[in-house]
């Protein structure tokens, strides 16, 4: 079941494709010299087209018919953001719906992910289970992460893991340093380390005709966007080829755009604002 549901999160953040918001998204496995269907998400939107719920279902060969499996459901803020989601799973025992996890997120003025917290259902109760708080620097990049797990027996969080990013002038990340928390010796200890090289070969001239910012960059999940005039904005990304890949449009100073669909490559992304234009380069990582 945590396999399931860790599937719906999954799918969950993955609803917007090639600029059209995704309805159904099936799976099926090929057996037998035929396909077969396996998993089923159906998903629906608000008047503003924000995420508001998923649907999760799996094919039952007995009944020959999709059969609930789980289920998110998501508060939003009025910006689109994700307040907080609840994720549930099918019980066939008690022919019912029995919640599973549910995240909360917080932001700073410019759209930020400023903390995100994890809860367990367990004996009736929501119980605290990871956090991860984000610190970034005057120019809106990301530099930090903590992540902490709740301890029970002191009924507080304690430090878990940490990242430590060093960024570029325009904002990629240069180089970051995780670390973990040793109880034993009582300090953080070296983990792992990742450095960033870039390549501007790809014949496309930046165009800097707007005041933006883009980060984290590289990213493999969602960048911000942050505009110093919040007037309509059309935002668009295409690969280095200009072949287009989203499309859409804002009417807030600050965004989040959704990338986890992109295989890991360098991208391109495109803002059109009262007959100004700018553009830069993003790198979608696969980590």
């Amino acid at each position: 079941m945590k396999n399931l549901i860790a599937l719906i999160l999954t799918l969950s953040f993955s609803c917007t494709l090639f600029g059209q918001n995704i309805l159904t998204s099936t799976v099926e496995t090929w057996s037998g010299g035929t396909w077969l269907n396996q998993t089923k998400s159906s998903n629906t939107y608000d008047g503003s087209g924000y995420l508001t719920f998923i649907l999760q279902q799996s094919w039952d060969v007995q009944t020959n018919s999709w059969k609930d499996a789980g289920q998110i459901t998501y508060t939003n803020n009025p910006d689109g953001t994700a307040q907080q989601y609840v994720s549930q799973y099918w019980d066939s025992q008690s022919n019912g719906w029995v919640n599973s996890g549910r995240g909360s997120f917080t932001y700073n003025g410019s759209g930020n992910t400023l903390t995100s917290t994890v809860e367990t259902w367990s004996g009736g109760t929501w119980v605290n289970q990871t956090k991860s708080s984000n610190t970034y620097n005057g120019s809106g990049y990301l530099t930090f992460i903590l992540q902490q797990s709740w301890d029970v027996q002191t009924n507080s969080w304690k430090d878990a893991g940490q990242i430590t990013y060093t960024n570029n002038p325009d904002g990629t990340a240069q180089q970051y340093v995780s670390q973990y928390w040793d109880s034993q010796s009582n300090g953080w200890v070296n983990s792992g380390r990742g450095s960033f090289t870039y390549s501007n070969s790809t014949g496309i001239n930046e165009i800097n005709e707007i005041s933006f910012s883009l980060f984290p960059n590289p990213s493999n999940d969602v960048l911000n966007l942050w505009l110093e005039n919040n007037s309509e904005t059309r935002v668009k990304i295409t690969d280095v080829q200009g072949k287009l890949l989203l499309s859409k449009l804002i009417t807030e100073g600050s965004s989040v755009i959704d990338i986890k669909y992109l295989p890991s490559n360098l991208y391109i992304i495109h803002l059109v604002q009262d007959n100004k234009m700018s553009s830069t380069k993003f790198i979608k990582s696969n980590e």
